[in-house]
């Protein structure tokens, strides 16, 4: 489930509004993917297609590790167009899609309307024209993403995986 909305919505999504960025005066796609995917060594695919057992952070891990491997070779195949592809960890945001979420973790959660600040940065601060390919913190540090996030084998994988699922070829 997580790799449908948390992954394949966005490379679905992105796919059907690139001309519309190509047009746009903001060439600019911005990715909101996790710290969580900090917790992730190496991309298993066997997670994101679910033949493993479920496990909530393990999947929801992998889903946002997706998110930035996606971000990275989108960058790569974009830069040249002049459309920068960035991705952030917007911090802990109170959305209230998980209801049992523990009173000690809620109450850390950033509102709504002040942790979609470093996003909305991403996509208009005149600063991070043409910075592309990076991923930020929700201060808007620009940070190393984990090491498995730079694996292009896994991310040519990954897109190949996602082309499949979603059925479109997308930008080859």
């Amino acid at each position: 489930m997580f790799f449908a909305v948390n992954h394949l919505a966005y490379f679905l999504t992105t796919s059907l509004l690139l001309d519309l960025v190509t047009k746009s005066e903001y060439k600019r796609i911005v990715i909101v993917s996790s710290g969580m995917h900090l917790r992730v060594d190496k991309m298993d695919f066997d997670i994101l297609q679910g033949k493993t057992e479920y496990e909530l952070y393990k999947n929801y891990a992998h889903s946002k590790l997706a998110n930035v491997m996606f971000s990275y070779k989108l960058s790569r195949l974009l830069k040249s167009n002049g459309i920068t592809v960035n991705c952030l960890h917007p911090g802990l945001i109170n959305t209230n899609l998980n209801p049992q979420r523990a009173q000690h973790i809620v109450d850390r959660a950033l509102l709504v309307e002040k942790g979609i600040i470093s996003t909305m940065r991403l996509v208009t601060s005149s600063e991070l024209e043409g910075v592309t390919g990076k991923y930020f913190t929700s201060d808007g540090t620009e940070v190393e993403s984990s090491s498995a996030s730079y694996d292009l084998d896994d991310q040519e994988r990954l897109w190949e995986l996602s082309e499949d699922y979603i059925g479109i070829i997308f930008l080859r």
